[in-house]
């Protein structure tokens, strides 16, 4: 039996040798073999970072969406409310945040929200991301409802003060998804 598993063992190990004196031919058995070990463990390495990437890639490509139930939750939990009037804009020319503003859209018109836009905006400096925009310290009732509904499926959207908007004014503004 012990026999058989040496051959077993050696039927195994047959081609790595022969990969090793190929890729070695000038190293001993032992030395080639070691080498190549240490090959396969830095295109592992590599592999993993190359997998850590592509995830990166991959979650940085892919269009935003709410999925339905968290859609049919936030219709049930601004519907609570006295109807309101919300703003969205997207950054334009970005077709990725314009189908994610117009879902937005949807959500709230839905809820039986009056929406002003999608309206579509060129800016300063790269807008990344989505957040609630006001003008006006400390923020209309509408913006903290906007805040509970969406803080009630798990997103937090954070708020800054845009002073071009009127007072009482609340919006959402859609940036990119790169990056």
């Amino acid at each position: 039996a012990l026999q058989n598993q040496l051959v077993d063992m050696n039927l195994k190990i047959d081609p790595f040798i022969e990969l090793a004196k190929t890729r070695y031919p000038k190293e001993t058995i032992d030395s080639a073999l070691q080498k190549l070990i240490d090959d396969i463990s830095k295109l592992e390495n590599k592999t993993d970072i190359i997998k850590e990437k592509t995830d990166l890639l991959e979650q940085t490509i892919r269009p935003r969406s709410l999925k339905q139930q968290d859609f049919e939750n936030l219709v049930s939990v601004l519907n609570r409310f006295e109807k309101r009037e919300i703003g969205i804009t997207c950054v334009m020319g970005d077709q990725e945040a314009f189908a994610f503003a117009t879902q937005l859209k949807s959500l709230f018109e839905k809820s039986g929200w009056k929406v002003k836009g999608v309206s579509q905006s060129v800016f300063t400096s790269p807008v990344k991301g989505w957040y609630i925009a006001v003008n006006s310290d400390p923020p209309p009732e509408t913006a903290n409802i906007v805040f509970r509904a969406f803080q009630s499926i798990g997103i937090t959207l954070p708020g800054f003060r845009n002073e071009s908007l009127p007072n009482e004014t609340v919006e959402i503004l859609v940036g990119s998804n790169k990056g």
